[in-house]
């Protein structure tokens, strides 16, 4: 009995019965059933004569329970990792990443649906105590709005941005596309479901007001004229409908909008002038009243109607800073209780006179709800996730847990500790995973993290930033404490200085102590070969055009490596006597760099720009390159999509990792992080001809923003924008007890203690031999005067045989490196 585990928003699963013969007292049965737990850890209970055919007055030896964890899954598909909860050390203490669209059913006011760019559509049926993501199968996760048809629960709708609408009839279980791209906007995106005629949708979009009289069978546009920044219905009257059109003002129709823009009419005694973005808020239980909120260079202003829009009043010109607009709010039975919001949130209860703060959610806002049957209960949308109140916000409950909706920047591995990851999150700081939970830890003190790095000898020594490169900071002690180190470096982003957000820098490879910088556009590449606080940065090199974005070293020549913003990649032997080995022909700006540490001569170069990617493949011929011959790889890689390289070496014969996804295998393989998604390159000709696949088993098709592939274990990870962080294996992870068939091609026996392989894949073995079927794999095992001495010369004296006689062989080994295993069992092949 399973129990009430579910898959996504499947049904728990049922009861398994097996009916076998009668079994002797001692004798057994193997059962074999194979399910999928997004719980992770869960019990199951086996009994036996489960239909009670005998009859027995203590059944307990017919029961048995164990407690199973999700078994490693399959090479090539993507597990989450999380955060799907970020414990904070500053409040709020619970968030995990941005939500900036919530929808009710109103028949079931636990049933909740969320969305934002990147994340999909998230549901919980629970009040928040679980959730699971409901439209991977859509072919966008940017979710512009949501809306759950007041009449029937179970259809839902949703506005992609830069795709269309999709409706479920299930509650999100399947999915039909119901219109092309209209343009809605997933900071203003609205859907509309008429509660009286359901069959009559409306969405907000860049261009106006799109109306469906079908249930989205067809699409008229309603009210044009410009970007709709908000859309509001009258519950007791739905052909009311009040759209704020931004720069312009609030459009009224009382028909519905069924005969286009003559339907609707422009509301006066309002601003004119000077407007932006226009917010609404409508009461529930008396919708006459009716909020708006301007965006005005001078700041922002709250106006009020009681009666419909035929009069306003000017109620607030709020003092509060960062009130960006995004969303208003109005409580559904109290017309006087009316909310604001930016990077805080506000109440008023007087009608919009006067403000108070609201504390116990995280930063910026971005969607408001009210409970549709519980007056008084509230739902808030920020970059920490969803946040519930039961009492209009005095006091607020995080309900997001189980959301893996994250939104990263960058992460590191840690070499030495192949679980630990660290990652720099927006408007979440910077947090750390130890792979024993999906629950992350912050531990930057900064409100958004950027770019991260470890040490590569002591997986206590953190690198990170803030979004400003003045930010950028050490800790010696996993983060508990940290110091900045930034000195030197140009003013970044927070001293309105010439550094943009996000600055690349690096851990020199080899050399720990040595840190490279890029904060483009400042121009150069900076270096520090002292990494304590307050930092000795110095410029190093300054190209003469463009500025330098990125950096890599070659450690095998102490070689570095700079790519610039015109598309030009500069050589420098230990940071000295550069010379520009490369440049894109169109001039794309690099994206990424990777060495390929298997083979160093070998670089991986992406360049984007524009909405087009581009990968190449670049070969030195000198320790000291004056110039590198390049192959434009990019194939059938799909257009527009931005592009970052790393190299993995699990499956072949690389070891290495770095930022945004690369992995060379034979034949040569590479994987790539795009804006939908990871994709697997592949080349059958020694690298000249390539042609790519999707890579996203287990993973929607989200925008990758860094790939990291851990040097000794070979795991690849990703971080997304919108739906945090995966891992996959590329091949049989390490440790995998694996069978191989073949014949010997080499047999050799050496001293004991001498070993076999490089030091990032030592076997501690004396026999080792290779088979003509896995030519890039060595396998081994120990010949010593011990306990397993005799099963070592058996196995030896077989091999012998199998070599001398040209036989074939069948070994059972455990994979202990990339390219080597240890040999468990011997056996010739019939």
């Amino acid at each position: 009995f399973p129990g009430a585990i579910r898959t996504g928003n499947a049904q728990p699963l049922d009861t398994y019965y097996l009916t076998t013969n009668g079994l002797a007292a001692g004798s057994s049965i193997y059962v074999s059933r194979t399910i999928i737990s997004p719980t992770g850890e869960f019990d199951v209970r086996v009994e036996a004569d489960a239909d009670h055919k005998i009859n027995l007055t203590n059944r307990t030896s017919n029961l048995a329970t164990a407690k199973f964890k999700n078994p490693t899954p399959s090479p090539g598909r993507w597990v989450s990792i999380g955060p799907t909860l970020i414990n904070n050390t500053f409040n709020p203490p619970k968030s995990n990443g941005r939500v900036t669209a919530i929808a009710i059913d109103p028949t079931s006011p636990s049933t909740i649906y969320v969305g934002a760019a990147g994340s999909g559509v998230w549901k919980t049926s629970d009040g928040g105590a679980s959730w699971a993501p409901i439209a991977d199968s859509l072919p966008s996760p940017d979710v512009a709005a949501i809306a759950v048809d007041p009449t029937t629960g179970s259809r839902v709708y949703v506005a992609l941005a830069g795709t269309g609408v999709f409706g479920s009839a299930d509650g999100g279980t399947s999915w039909t596309q119901l219109s092309s791209d209209l343009q809605a906007e997933i900071r203003w995106g609205v859907l509309l479901v008429n509660p009286t005629t359901p069959s009559v949708i409306y969405v907000s979009s860049l261009t106006g007001v799109y109306r469906s009289p079908d249930s989205g069978g067809s699409w008229v546009l309603s009210k044009s004229g410009g970007e709709v920044t908000d859309l509001a219905m009258d519950p007791t009257n739905p052909n009311i409908l009040y759209a704020a059109i931004f720069g312009d003002g609030i459009y009224k129709t009382t028909t519905g909008g069924a005969g286009g823009n003559g339907d609707w009419t422009k509301l006066a005694g309002l601003p004119s002038g000077d407007v932006s973005q226009i917010t609404l808020a409508l009461c529930r239980g008396t919708p006459s009243t009716l909020y708006t909120g301007y965006s005005r260079t001078s700041g922002f202003q709250l106006y009020g109607t009681k009666d419909g829009g035929a009069s306003w009043s000017l109620l607030t010109t709020a003092p509060f800073a960062g009130l960006f607009n995004d969303t208003i709010g109005v409580d559904s039975g109290d017309p006087n209780t009316v909310y604001i919001t930016g990077v805080g949130i506000y109440r008023s209860t007087d009608g919009g006179a006067n403000f108070t703060v609201l504390n116990g959610t995280h930063a910026d806002h971005h969607a408001f709800a009210n409970d549709p049957v519980n007056a008084g209960v509230i739902y808030d949308g920020d970059d920490g996730g969803i946040y519930q109140s039961t009492n209009r916000g005095d006091s607020w409950t995080f309900i997001g847990e189980g959301m893996a909706n994250a939104e990263f920047y960058d992460i590191a591995d840690a070499a030495t500790q192949p679980n630990l990851v660290i990652g720099g999150m927006q408007d979440n700081s910077d947090i750390k995973y130890d792979g024993s939970t999906t629950v992350w830890q912050q531990f930057g003190p900064y409100g958004d993290g950027a770019t991260v790095d470890i040490d590569s000898t002591n997986a206590q020594i953190f690198y990170f930033s803030g979004q400003g490169i003045e930010s950028l900071a050490r800790s010696p002690d996993s983060g508990n404490s940290s110091a900045v180190i930034s000195a030197g470096l140009p003013a970044g982003v927070g001293a309105n200085g010439c550094a943009v957000y996000n600055t690349h820098f690096q851990v020199h490879p080899s050399q720990p102590t040595t840190l490279l910088a890029s904060p483009a556009p400042c121009g150069a590449l900076y270096r520090t070969t002292n990494a304590q606080p307050p930092g000795s940065w110095s410029a190093i090199f300054t190209p003469p055009s463009g500025s330098i974005v990125r950096s890599a070293v070659d450690p095998s020549v102490n070689l570095y490596y700079a790519g610039a913003t015109d598309g030009h990649i500069y050589a420098g032997p230990g940071g000295a006597n550069w010379q520009a080995v490369f440049a894109q022909p169109n001039g794309l700006t690099v994206s990424d760099i990777e060495v390929d540490a298997e083979d160093p001569a070998t670089v991986y170069a992406a360049f984007a720009g524009g909405g087009v990617g581009r990968v190449y493949r670049l070969r030195r011929s000198s320790a000291a390159p004056t110039s590198m011959t390049a192959t434009d790889i990019t194939s059938d890689l799909p257009s527009g999509l931005t592009i970052g390289i790393a190299i993995d070496g699990t499956t072949f014969t690389s070891a290495g990792g770095g930022d945004l996804a690369v992995a060379r295998l034979l034949p040569l393989t590479i994987y790539v992080g795009t804006m939908r998604g990871v994709y697997c390159g592949r080349s059958n000709d020694g690298g000249n001809t390539w042609f790519w696949t999707p890579y996203n088993n287990g993973m929607p098709a989200t925008n990758v923003t860094d790939l990291e592939v851990h040097p000794t274990t070979g795991v690849m990870r990703a971080v997304t924008f919108g739906r945090s962080a995966f891992e996959v294996n590329t091949d049989d992870p390490i440790g995998s007890l694996l069978g191989a068939e073949g014949k010997v091609t080499l047999l050799r026996v050496h001293d004991e203690g001498t070993g076999y392989g490089p030091p990032t894949d030592f076997m501690d073995v004396e026999v080792v031999i290779w088979l003509d079927t896995m030519p890039s794999r060595a396998f081994g095992f120990q010949l010593r005067d011990d306990d397993k001495k005799a099963v070592g010369r058996g196995m030896l004296n077989l091999l012998r045989e199998a070599f001398n006689s040209g036989r074939s062989v069948r070994i059972d080994y455990v994979r202990t490196g990339f390219r080597n295993g240890l040999i468990v069992r011997v056996m010739f092949i019939p």
